[in-house]
């Protein structure tokens, strides 16, 4: 129990860690209310050839690169024992996937998976799978579904692991730079224009979130690369130029806007294409226009991509409060855009695209023997700052709000005579699953398999479309039998957590048109008690309010699916629900 209080004071300092292809940014930030302070930043260029494209290429190099990096924090050090990364556009499959709001929960996971087939090259096997479900749009259910190479997210994991650090998450860099905008930019739809060194990625979005983006193999290195070549000077002083000169004509007769302008025009005219259909598609007008990244400070750029896009060219405005921490300039904010985004979901915990799931579901870290001592230092400073705390007022007012708060725990009769209400609602977010045990908010789920055999004749269709009906009739019927088996203190969440086919006949060899199928599978669904529900929900209340409310009867529940994420292995390893409970007095 003590140790459970200790835990309270102290929650493990993420670092959002950005990694590129020559350069890493890393930031631990604070949440202070409702503004983001940074607690401790760094950046350092990284060696060429150490990271391509997302993908490490020497490990060892890399490890030494980070430890500099971490030492490099200020104005506070950096202790790297959790990260949260990122990895390039490029290597993600996402897309916006619109579907008929007339779809339940279970048929609509289904057919956004099987609409992604569309557009994925990749088999699924070697891909992690994760999606966010968007607000209806036009009549439709919009998904974002977003898909990862396996082998990619892995070697991170691996990576970290040797050098003992926690990997928290990974997710997609237009999804983590999107994050570390301000809310208030995020009211009308705009588009990031994230120029990095080797490639740029434009994404559209709104207020909730990442509508449609693209990577355009148009970036940094290719401006640097025409300067040098044009002028024939060395790629450091053609850097220069187009840091200082860029899209400024009045300097040596426009001669460097003229070589930049031949390479970004192809990139406006992509960004172009991308912007009409978005907008022939949706109805709706992309409005502002925001550039982040190290090119993003190139001179007159913004300007010139404003005026080819027809946009508001508006502040990349982050999450940042500099009232009281500055960076060494305004324009260093834009490097670490992503940085501040991927230690904002860290602290947030609302982590909607992961491709890196762990067991462990918050990120607060556990008293044990091995750093007991640390957390003795904590309480010996918090004692220790007890005579200045006794100089404020505040302080005075946090004492009256405690004997307050101890007369009502002494006197709880006090409350239920003057306020005695008939009905009382609870809410709780749960995580449903048979793996992570101990987590606050964690439920056991009740596992239910279902064994059908399906036999169907599926004339004019090919032997791809007839299987996919036909699982989709079998899981149909799977899902009203799990119903039928269910106890009356059983919830079912309506969603195949495994599909095991275990024969069809025939294959799709001996498949002929009109001929009929048969499919025998067993399918996997998850089911909670609700008693167990009302036991955990009153786990969380004080001690007063369960004993009050522990003999009141279940008058209503209520469950709504809020997430679900899929494992390496495409089989849903947890559902996150949201119980309503309602009590009454007997």
């Amino acid at each position: 129990m003590i140790l459970n209080f200790i835990n309270r004071f102290t929650e493990e300092q993420v670092i959002g860690l950005n990694i590129s292809d020559f350069s890493a940014e890393a930031v631990i930030l604070e949440k202070n209310y409702k503004t983001w302070k940074v607690y401790s930043f760094a950046r350092f260029r990284l060696s060429p050839g150490i990271v391509e494209n997302g993908q490490i290429i020497q490990a060892d190099k890399l490890k030494e690169e980070l430890k500099k990096l971490f030492a490099l924090g200020k104005p506070h050090p950096m202790k790297a024992s959790s990260v949260f990364l990122s990895i390039p556009d490029s290597q993600v499959f996402a897309r916006v996937l619109s579907l008929p709001k007339s779809l339940r929960h279970k048929d609509l996971l289904l057919a956004a998976s099987n609409k992604a087939d569309e557009f994925i090259p990749e088999e699924k096997e070697k891909l992690i799978a994760t999606f966010k479900i968007l607000p209806v749009n036009n009549g439709q259910v919009e998904i974002f579904y977003a898909a990862a190479k396996k082998e990619l997210v892995a070697a991170w994991g691996h990576f970290f692991e040797s050098m003992g650090i926690d990997v928290i998450g990974v997710t997609m860099e237009s999804v983590s730079s999107l994050a570390g905008l301000a809310d208030s930019v995020k009211q009308d739809i705009g588009l990031l224009l994230d120029i990095g060194a080797r490639t740029s990625i434009a994404s559209i979005f709104d207020q909730d979130g990442i509508k449609d983006s693209i990577v355009i193999p148009i970036a940094g290195n290719n401006l640097t690369d025409a300067i040098a070549s044009k002028l024939n000077i060395s790629h450091v002083a053609a850097e220069e130029k187009k840091h200082t000169i860029g899209m400024d004509s009045s300097i040596d007769q426009g001669e460097i806007m003229w070589i930049l302008q031949g390479q970004l025009q192809p990139m406006a005219d992509e960004l172009k294409k991308f912007i009409t259909f978005y907008e022939e598609n949706t109805g709706k007008k992309v409005k502002n226009l925001f550039l982040i990244g190290g090119t993003a400070q190139t001179k007159g750029i913004d300007k010139y991509f404003g005026g080819n896009l027809n946009l508001n060219i508006s502040s990349p405005e982050t999450i940042v409060d500099y009232s009281k921490f500055k960076l060494a300039d305004y324009l260093q904010a834009v490097k670490y855009v992503n940085a501040f985004g991927l230690a904002r979901l860290a602290q947030e915990k609302k982590i909607d695209i992961n491709f890196y799931q762990t067991l462990r579901v918050d990120l607060q870290q556990r008293v044990d023997l091995t750093n007991i001592s640390l957390w003795l230092r904590t309480i010996l400073n918090i004692f220790q700052s007890i005579p200045k705390m006794a100089k404020s007022w505040v302080a005075w007012l946090i004492f009256v709000l405690f004997c307050v708060a101890g007369f009502l725990i002494w006197r709880p009769d006090f409350i239920i005579k003057h306020f005695v209400v008939s009905q009382k609602t609870f809410e709780q977010e749960i995580i449903l699953d048979t793996v992570t045990q101990g987590q606050d908010n964690w439920l056991p789920a009740i596992v239910i398999n279902q064994a059908v055999f399906v036999k169907q004749n599926y004339r004019d269709l090919s032997y791809e479309e007839a299987v996919q009906k036909l699982k989709t009739e079998a899981q149909n019927l799977a899902l009203d039998k799990a119903k039928n088996t269910l106890k009356s203190q059983q919830f079912l969440v309506e969603s195949v957590v495994e599909e095991q086919i275990l024969s069809l006949v025939p294959t799709s060899e001996n498949f002929q048109a009109g001929s009929g199928l048969s499919l025998k599978a067993n399918y996997i669904f998850w089911a909670l008690n609700k008693q167990e529900v009302k036991s955990f929900i009153l786990s969380h209340v004080s001690a007063t309010e369960a004993s009050k409310y522990s003999a009141w009867q279940i008058a209503e529940q209520k469950f709504l699916l809020l997430s679900s994420n899929m494992t390496v292995d495409n089989k849903l390893d947890f559902f996150s629900l949201q119980a309503k409970l309602i009590l009454r007095k007997p």
